[in-house]
C-alpha cells in the first residue's frame, strides 16, 4: 500500500513512542546494524554499538576499495572544505550527498520524524542519517569507488577501440594500460570480485591488441585456430562422437533388420508398389532433381542447421538423443526398402561417398551437445557456471569446424554422388574425406592437446579466469 504521507500523524506518533523507549530504541539500532553488516551486535549501550560499527566499517572501506582497485588511506571529511581531499573520499562525499537527499525525501513522504534518530543524535536530520547509512555498504561505497576508476577505464576502452592513434594518444594508452593492469592485480590479490576481474581482463586484452600489434596478425589468429584451437576442441569430444556413431549405426542396423523382416513394418511405409517406386526411382532421383550448386547449398544448410541445433540444444540432453533416434530410424527404413528391392549396392554407392563424412560430423555434433549436458550435471572441480562457460566456448569452436566439414560433404553430395564417376571412385573419395576428418580429430587433436591447447579461446582474446568462492 502507499505510504500515509506527511499529513498523517499515526506513523510519526509510533516513531516517537519507539524513540522514547530506551530498550526499544536500542533494539531497533541493533536491527539496523544487523541489516547493514549481517551480524547481530551484543550489548545494550548505543556507544558500544557505535564503536563496534566503526571497527567493522574500517574493514569494509578497505575491502570495497580493494575490490575496485582503489588505494585507500582512510576516511577523511572536512566539513569546511569537502573538496580538499583525495579522490576516493571526494567520490564518497558526492554519493553520500545524493543518497542522503533520497533518504530525506523518503522520510518526509512516509511521515516519519527526521530529528528522532535511533543511532544518530544531536542533528536535525538524525533519522535521515540512519536511513542513509543503511545503504552505505551496498550502494554508497561501491558506486563511489567505481566512479574513482571508471573514467580511467572508460578512456582506455575508447582509445583501444580507435583504428588510429596519435603519438600522444598512444602514450596515454600505454599509461592507462599499465595503471589498469595494476588495478587488476590489486583486485585479484586483495579481494577478488569475479565480475570486475572479468571486465578488466577483457579491457586489458582489448588494449593489448594495440600495444602488441596483434591487430595486424589476423593470419596468425587464423592459423592458430585451425592448428591448435579447433583440433583440441574436437579432440575433447572425440569419444562422445565415437560412442554416438556406434550407437546410431547399431540402432540403424536393428531398425533396418526389423523393418525388412516384419511385413507390418514395411506396410507402414507404403504398399509394395510404393516401396518399389522409392527403391527404383525416388531414392536415386533425389540426388539429380536439382542443379549441383543448388543441391549442395540445400544439403549443407540443412545439415549445418541440424548440427547447430544438436550443439545449441545439447544442454537439454533430450534433443541430440531424439535427433539421433530419428537418424537411426531413417537409415534403417531406407536400407530396408533398398534391401527388399535387392538394391543395396545402389544404396551404399549413393550413401557412402558423402554419408561417411556427413554422418561423422553429425555424430560429433550430437556428442558435443551431450557432453555439454553432462558437464552441466557433473561439473567436476569447476563451478557449474565456469564449467559451462568453458565447455560452451569449446563447443562453439566445434560447431565452426563441423560447419566446414559439412560444407565439404555437401560438395561431395552435390557434385560427386550424382556424377557419372565409377562407383568405386565415389566410395574412395568418401572414405578419404571421412578418414581425413577423423585423422584431424584424433591425430591433429592429440598433437594440439600435447602442446597445451584446450579448445578454449587463446591469444589476445583469452580472458583471465575469475576466482569465485565455493
Amino acid at each position: 500500500s502507499a505510504p500515509g504521507g506527511p499529513n498523517e500523524s499515526a506513523r510519526a506518533r509510533r516513531h516517537a513512542r519507539l524513540w522514547a523507549d530506551e530498550g526499544r530504541r536500542i533494539s531497533i539500532a541493533r536491527r539496523m546494524y544487523a541489516w547493514r553488516l549481517g551480524e547481530v551486535f551484543p550489548g545494550a549501550d548505543i556507544a558500544v554499538l557505535r564503536g563496534m560499527e566503526g571497527s567493522r566499517m574500517k574493514e569494509t572501506y578497505k575491502r570495497l576499495a580493494a575490490q575496485h582497485g582503489v588505494t585507500w588511506r582512510g576516511r577523511r571529511y572536512d566539513r569546511e572544505h569537502p573538496e580538499s581531499t583525495d579522490g576516493p573520499n571526494a567520490a564518497i562525499n558526492h554519493v553520500v550527498t545524493a543518497v542522503e537527499a533520497t533518504a530525506m525525501v523518503a522520510v518526509a513522504v512516509t511521515g516519519a520524524i527526521p530529528q528522532l534518530g535511533f543511532i544518530h543524535e544531536d542533528a536535525g536530520r538524525s533519522f535521515t542519517l540512519d536511513v542513509t547509512d543503511l545503504f552505505r555498504d551496498v550502494i554508497t561505497l561501491p558506486v563511489a569507488f567505481s566512479a574513482v576508476r571508471e573514467e580511467r577505464w572508460a578512456q582506455l576502452n575508447r582509445l583501444s577501440k580507435k583504428r588510429r592513434l596519435t603519438g600522444a594518444e598512444a602514450d596515454e594508452l600505454t599509461r592507462l594500460y599499465q595503471s589498469t593492469a595494476g588495478d587488476l592485480s590489486a583486485v585479484r590479490s586483495a579481494a577478488p570480485e569475479p565480475s570486475l576481474i572479468s571486465r578488466l581482463s577483457v579491457l586489458l586484452a582489448q588494449a593489448r591488441v594495440w600495444l602488441t600489434g596483434a591487430h595486424g596478425s589476423a593470419t596468425c589468429d587464423f592459423s592458430r585456430f585451425f592448428v591448435r584451437t579447433l583440433p583440441a576442441a574436437m579432440y575433447r569430444v572425440r569419444w562422445w562422437g565415437v560412442v554416438v556413431a556406434l550407437a546410431v549405426l547399431v540402432a540403424g542396423f536393428i531398425s533396418g533388420w526389423w523393418t525388412l523382416n516384419h511385413e507390418e513394418s514395411l506396410d507402414l511405409i507404403g504398399d509394395p508398389a510404393t516401396r518399389a517406386q522409392i527403391a527404383n526411382e525416388s531414392f536415386a532421383s533425389y540426388y539429380t532433381d536439382y542443379s549441383n550448386s543448388s543441391f549442395t547449398a540445400q544439403v549443407w544448410t540443412n545439415n549445418a542447421w541440424l548440427a547447430l541445433q544438436c550443439i545449441a540444444f545439447g544442454i537439454t540432453g533430450f534433443f541430440p538423443l531424439a535427433l539421433m533416434y530419428n537418424t537411426a530410424l531413417q537409415l534403417g527404413i531406407a536400407g530396408a526398402i533398398m534391401a527388399e528391392a535387392n538394391a543395396l549396392d545402389v544404396f551404399f554407392s549413393l550413401i557412402i561417398p558423402h554419408g561417411l563424412l556427413e554422418l561423422s560430423a553429425v555424430f560429433v555434433a550430437a556428442g558435443a551437445g551431450l557432453r555439454l549436458f553432462w558437464v552441466m550435471l557433473v561439473p567436476g572441480a569447476r563451478t557449474r557456471g565456469a564449467a559451462l562457460a568453458q565447455e560452451g566456448r569449446t563447443t562453439f569452436a566445434v560447431a565452426m569446424g563441423l560447419a566446414i566439414a559439412l560444407f565439404a560433404s555437401g560438395l561431395i553430395e552435390g557434385f560427386v554422388t550424382p556424377s557419372s564417376m565409377p562407383w568405386w571412385l565415389k566410395i574412395v573419395i568418401g572414405v578419404i574425406a571421412c578418414a581425413a576428418f577423423w585423422a584431424y580429430v584424433f591425430v591433429a587433436g592429440r598433437a594440439a592437446t600435447a602442446q597445451g591447447a584446450t579448445g578454449d579461446v587463446e591469444g589476445d582474446f583469452a580472458t583471465d579466469a575469475a576466482p569465485v568462492v565455493g
